[in-house]
């Protein structure tokens, strides 16, 4: 006995596995009474090759609005940052110190730099006496307070 297997149209274009005795016979439609002898298998796609599937649909709406958020977005963005960086270079909120409270900035400034200059002067001076008493020769020892001489 011979098995033959019977794919319609709507089967996979894919040649289809036969074994020793058995045939592949591809034709449109199945017909009503198969002929004495044959076993008949069909096989048909879980879905219809001329629909298309839903998912396919949902992908390709996502695909486009991300395209156009980011054809749109972008420029709106650099104009956005472009705006908020020239409005923070540009200082148009800097305040304008008053002429008093700047004479007293620079009084301030000159007194600072005095105490800066007279403080040089006395670790100079602080210096050079260690310098001096490091140099001087051996010490002499001082007699006790309570002894008379």
């Amino acid at each position: 006995m011979t098995i033959v297997t019977i794919a319609t149209m709507q089967s996979t274009p894919r040649a289809p596995r036969t074994t020793r005795n058995e045939q592949v016979i591809v034709i449109p439609d199945v017909p009503a009474p198969p002929p004495p002898g044959v076993i008949v298998q069909t096989s048909q796609l879980p879905y219809d090759p001329n629909q298309i599937p839903s998912g396919a649909v949902d992908i390709s709406i996502a695909f486009f609005v991300c395209v156009a958020v980011c054809v749109v977005g972008f420029p709106l963005a650099r104009a956005f940052a472009r705006r908020m960086d020239r409005g923070t270079s540009a200082g148009p909120a800097q305040a304008q110190v008053p002429a008093e409270v700047a004479d007293r900035l620079t009084h301030i400034e000159h007194a600072i730099d005095s105490i800066a200059l007279e403080v040089e002067r006395i670790s100079e001076g602080q210096r050079f006496t260690t310098k001096l008493l490091i140099d001087a020769g051996p010490r002499v020892a001082l007699p006790a307070r309570g002894s008379a001489s």
